[in-house]
């Protein structure tokens, strides 16, 4: 059984299930996340916090993040 089928019968209880990536992942990884992305089921939302100081300087790399998922920001 994966991972998402264990966690269904809590499916009206999770809001979103929120990927944290580390600091050096950049602008130029975003595809390996479009592609990882694109594989997880339809079916529930994605927040994904980034750590890079590129996607927080208001450029294009911000741009390409906000592309079809929440970004989750965290100052702990």
């Amino acid at each position: 059984m994966n991972f998402f089928a264990r966690l269904a019968p809590l499916a009206s209880r999770i809001g979103q299930y929120w990927l944290q990536l580390p600091a050096t992942f950049g602008p130029r990884d975003l595809p390996a996340l479009w592609h990882f992305l694109d594989g997880l089921p339809k079916d529930f939302t994605y927040g994904v916090e980034v750590r890079h100081p590129e996607f927080f300087a208001k450029g294009e790399a911000e741009q390409q993040l906000n592309r079809g998922c929440t970004s989750v920001t965290s100052t702990a």
